[in-house]
């Protein structure tokens, strides 16, 4: 949206939308942010079980056994995965700074991970190939989604009148 509101002088952005309802283009502009969100942050991003690693990004999932993986580095909220073919996975946790710096306890939760992510690490190569790596399921929260939506649409004819008034 901002490259486009860039690209196209506002006069014609007026023209173009003066025959285009102002409640749909709101919702499909508040389904598309909620999506954004979502996936940037609000979704489960490392998740392992017995049989490996999943590590999630915006538009990308990877799923690695314990035995593909050769160690696990963490420093500070970042972790690093080395793989066995030298391949390195870069997963962050998420750390507000103001928060790390009123709260060790809160500063520490990347540590704390790392400590569980190694345990996990070093009992599933004991355990051998015969669990397989957690399976990652977008479950997003369409109550939520929803809710944003008929807001953004509900809102949209006062905020048009304050704009126009």
């Amino acid at each position: 949206m901002c490259v486009l509101s860039a690209l196209v002088p506002s006069y014609l952005v007026l023209e173009w939308g003066a025959g285009l309802p102002a409640i749909p283009i709101a919702a499909v502009v508040a389904a598309g942010a909620c999506e954004v969100i979502w996936r940037s942050g609000l979704r489960p991003r490392l998740l392992w079980n017995e049989g490996g690693l999943t590590a999630v990004w915006a538009v990308r999932v990877r799923a690695l056994r314990w035995s593909e993986i050769a160690r696990i580095d963490v420093r500070g909220n970042a972790f690093l995965v080395a793989t066995g073919d030298g391949e390195s996975l870069r997963w962050e946790f998420d750390r507000v700074w103001w928060l790390a710096r009123l709260s060790r306890r809160y500063a520490d939760v990347g540590s704390g991970v790392g400590a569980r992510l190694q345990e996990a690490l070093d009992s599933g190569r004991a355990g051998g190939e015969l669990h397989r790596p957690p399976e990652f399921r977008a479950r997003r929260p369409w109550l939520v989604f929803v809710l944003v939506v008929a807001a953004a649409a509900a809102l949209t004819p006062l905020v048009t009148k304050l704009m126009l008034a």
